[in-house]
């Protein structure tokens, strides 16, 4: 299963938020073995970020337990007095057979 967390920041603590971010995900690969991805979106209204975190790969029992302990690690962080509203949390299931890249008869 992956999950996918976007939220909103300001411009001015793009800096402040990357470096929290990527620190927490390192820490997430030493404690728990997850890695995480941070993409942030291209936006044409400059008045705000959006931030995309990534965490593939993850078995479907260990997906409550890492959210609750992400979302204890983002609050430690001080992560959430930077967010402009709320974490949106998704979660996608792989679909066995529809992956183009695991059967070359698809090219």
């Amino acid at each position: 299963m992956n999950i996918y967390i976007y939220f909103r920041t300001a411009p001015g603590d793009r800096q402040t938020v990357a470096t929290r971010i990527h620190q927490l995900m390192a820490e997430l690969l030493h404690e728990r073995g997850i890695c995480g991805e941070l993409m942030l979106r291209s936006e044409s209204d400059k008045s705000y970020l959006t931030w995309m975190e990534v965490y593939a790969g993850l078995a479907a029992d260990e997906v409550d337990p890492f959210l609750e302990h992400l979302s204890e690690r983002v609050n430690r962080a001080g992560l959430n007095r930077l967010i402009v509203g709320e974490r949106q949390v998704e979660r996608f299931e792989h679909q066995p057979g529809n992956d183009a890249r695991a059967n070359p008869e698809n090219h």
